[in-house]
């Protein structure tokens, strides 16, 4: 095989393996505005606890780009606006309009991003916008989609497609791990306990982690492992001999490596989220011999006959297809060097989010990082570094009644200062997590910090005097963060840290 045929199958993506990565990404769009549903009044309206007067004052009128921000008035509004976003996942899912569909997910996953800030945002929010935007040069109704049955994406002779889109696609995925793993500089993943920290972080912590803490034996190991595996592996996707077995390896890996933090970790839907930007760089060899000669030994079927071309041989030049393809002229171009140009950001921003040769992400031109940050391309991917983190934590919500008692308005309680029986179960969701997360650890001084806790009183003030009055009415009250320092392989005694305080009176 020549060095063409190698560079092709590196730089190429199966159509099939595009199809899936479409449904795949659809399913978790609706699982997570299913999951977001819950929150919806406390975290997506005026009523809740980032009203857009919150999002204004921190941001300016940007946030009005949103479509979420606009219809955060009132609780009809955003429902109808999160229906419109599951109707526009569901068109993606069947591949109706395959393209247009991509477009507006993309624009509406932004959207909600830009409604809840930072606050309530992980990084596998950014991760599914970034993978829409580079999805919408890629064609994903080329197979099981409402468009090709319909005749509007012609029926190729190949299964393979190679373009700009598709390099940039693969080093998206890339250099999500590469810049998650070389950030990893703490002593805890230098020395090996990483994961034992991880395993006793409360907040993160799923049933499973007390017993993965106590294998001390396997603490170490699996910290190199999973470090090596996110500064390396991915280089097992450009290997040019063997391209298929070992992009398959590499595939298998991680796919291991989110599943296993989505056993020991509780993290909502970033495993899910990580495991679908693998599907589309399933090689060919996976649908024209290793999955039929599944399905056979399981008995569920028998070999499907592969299209167009010897199974997975790359023995010929590969059929390019051009199925969805933007036509000829200006615009057929421009949608060829787009996905370039907008790797070339994300690789540029990425050297300057580590650093290298002493550049810095801010370094950039201030129109180039707005319009970077407009799309969504400023990630630093800096999950679980430089350390995981060595505090376990929860909020005391300390208020006081009208009457002289103290009630803690967040879990409808009597205060208590005790650790929680259930942690997770007290921060209400693991969107909630997100946020407390993020005040307690804003910047002391910022005009941010205080805007913030500010209306995170105002929003306890109102629902909790909505339901009471006279001397059960909320005067105001302080928050305390109580904190246990996890030292290596130990935990110190609980303390207790005042944070803000807020006034009913002005709510």
């Amino acid at each position: 095989m020549g060095w063409r045929k190698r560079l092709d199958e590196i730089i190429g993506l199966d159509l099939r393996s595009l199809a899936l990565f479409r449904i795949g990404i659809a399913l978790v769009i609706l699982y997570d505005l299913s999951d977001r549903i819950q929150d919806l009044p406390d975290h997506y309206t005026d009523a809740g606890v980032i009203p857009v007067a919150t999002l204004l004052s921190i941001y300016g009128s940007r946030v009005y780009a949103s479509l979420h921000v606009l219809a955060s008035g009132s609780l009809i509004t955003e429902v109808l606006v999160f229906g419109l976003h599951a109707l526009v996942a569901v068109a993606l899912l069947l591949g109706y309009r395959t393209r247009l569909a991509t477009a507006l997910c993309w624009y509406l996953s932004l959207s909600l991003q830009v409604r809840v800030a930072p606050f309530f945002r992980m990084g596998g929010d950014s991760y599914v916008g970034c993978m829409l935007l580079f999805g919408i040069f890629l064609p994903l109704g080329a197979y099981w989609s409402w468009d090709r049955r319909k005749g509007r994406i012609r029926a190729q002779d190949g299964d393979w497609v190679i373009s700009v889109a598709t390099l940039a696609f693969i080093l998206q995925v890339c250099s999500l791990y590469w810049l998650t793993g070389w950030q990893k500089t703490g002593d805890s993943w230098l020395e090996g306990r990483a994961v034992w920290y991880m395993a006793n972080l409360k907040v993160f912590a799923s049933p499973l982690a007390p017993w993965l803490a106590e294998q001390q034996w396997a603490i170490a190991p699996l910290t190199y492992t999973s470090l090596f595996i996110e500064k390396w592996w991915t280089l097992l996707v450009f290997v040019p001999r063997f391209t298929a077995v070992s992009r398959m390896i590499c595939i298998v890996t991680y796919f291991l490596l989110h599943f296993g933090m989505g056993l020991f970790l509780f993290l909502g839907p970033y495993p899910i989220m990580s495991m679908v930007g693998w599907l589309p760089l399933l090689p060919a060899r996976f649908w024209d011999r290793w999955l039929p000669s599944a399905t056979r030994a399981l008995g569920l079927g028998k070999s499907v006959k592969p299209a167009g071309r010897e199974a997975s041989s790359m023995s010929s030049t590969p059929s390019v297809s051009l199925s969805g393809s933007w036509g000829p002229g200006f615009v057929g171009l421009l949608a060829k060097l787009i996905p370039g140009l907008l790797i070339f950001y994300v690789l540029v921003y990425s050297a300057g989010t580590m650093r290298v040769f002493g550049f810095a992400e801010t370094d950039l031109p201030d129109v180039v990082y707005r319009a970077g940050r407009a799309i969504g391309l400023n990630n630093s991917w800096g999950m679980m570094a430089p350390n995981p983190g060595d505090l376990n934590w929860w909020l005391v919500v300390d208020g006081q009644l009208a009457s002289g008692a103290h009630a803690d308005p967040f879990v409808n309680r009597v205060v208590s200062y005790e650790e929680p029986e259930d942690v997770l179960k007290d921060m209400r969701s693991w969107r909630w997590r997100l946020n407390l997360a993020q005040l307690v650890s804003s910047e002391h001084g910022s005009l941010r910090r205080a805007v913030r806790w500010q209306a995170f009183g105002d929003y306890l003030c109102r629902g909790w005097n909505r339901d009471h009055s006279g001397p059960e009415r909320l005067l105001g009250g302080r928050f305390v963060w109580v904190i246990e320092v996890i030292k290596p392989f130990h935990v110190e005694p609980p303390a207790r840290l005042p944070l803000e305080t807020f006034d009913c009176s002005r709510s």
